[in-house]
């Protein structure tokens, strides 16, 4: 065994010094010309195709489990919509249920994320994991903010400017593309208290502009995909024997 490790060895470093005692060339020109690549008529690596299909097969199949039933399509809109209220819903609901595991002693009171994470709308009838990573094909992670009153009016500020995002845990007229009447968990927005704010890593960091989620007074992380969140809580409604819907609950309306 040792002897082959010693041969293996040897063969490198003599490739590596023959590597290093080759001619130099020096490039004094060049040339260039289009070559069309038909992929249909390049042949298949009957190898590859081998070791690959295995991993394939694994994937297809959690891919297209099952993990629960949708009442019907659901699509996003604005300034509310099925779609954005039921993922923010399940964000906001989820993150409180890691909480509570994690014991960490804090209760999220807002759930917003941001139309453009989601990628496609939930299909009516049978949900497999596929369509998850559909709506969500991001690894994004789910971050906790606690925001001083003045950074949420902020945010709500925002949230009118954009005529709806997805938002759960709270109530916001529009007027003016600026926000009017506000309830936190049926209780007007206090800008002398803190609040704590559960969105994505993105959004926690600045994405879509959202700047007001910068220097908050803590950034507490559970290490829990979005994505899985939501796998998480359909997969929580089938073994309760319930379907997933949605409705419209005039949480952001206009004035």
């Amino acid at each position: 065994m040792h002897f082959k490790r010693l041969t293996h060895l040897f063969t490198v470093i003599s490739a590596l010094f023959l590597a290093s005692c080759a001619s130099v060339f020096l490039k004094t020109g060049s040339d260039a010309s289009v070559v069309k690549i038909d992929s249909l008529a390049a042949p298949e690596d009957s190898l590859i195709n081998a070791l690959v299909l295995p991993y394939k097969l694994s994937l297809d199949s959690q891919m297209n489990e099952i993990i629960g039933y949708s009442e019907r399509l659901i699509f996003k809109s604005n300034p509310e919509g099925l779609l954005n209220n039921l993922i923010a819903d399940i964000v906001l609901n989820q993150t409180n249920k890691k909480n509570g595991e994690l014991k960490n002693g804090i209760v999220a009171h807002i759930a917003l994320l941001n139309n453009g994470g989601l990628r496609a709308p939930l299909p009516e009838g049978a949900l497999t994991t596929r369509n998850i990573y559909e709506i969500m094909p991001f690894d994004n992670e789910i971050v906790i903010l606690e925001l001083k009153g003045e950074k949420v009016l902020e945010m709500f500020n925002f949230i009118a400017a954009c005529k709806g995002l997805p938002l759960a845990g709270a109530v916001v007229g529009i007027k003016d593309d600026k926000a009017g009447k506000i309830t936190i968990n049926n209780v007007p927005l206090d800008l002398n208290k803190n609040y704590f704010i559960t969105t994505s890593d993105y959004l926690a960091n600045g994405g879509d502009k959202m700047s007001f989620f910068s220097n908050p007074v803590r950034k507490i992380s559970i290490n829990y995909l979005v994505r899985d969140a939501i796998i998480d809580y359909i997969k929580e409604q089938t073994a309760l024997k319930k379907t997933i819907d949605a409705k419209l609950d005039n949480r952001i309306y206009f004035e």
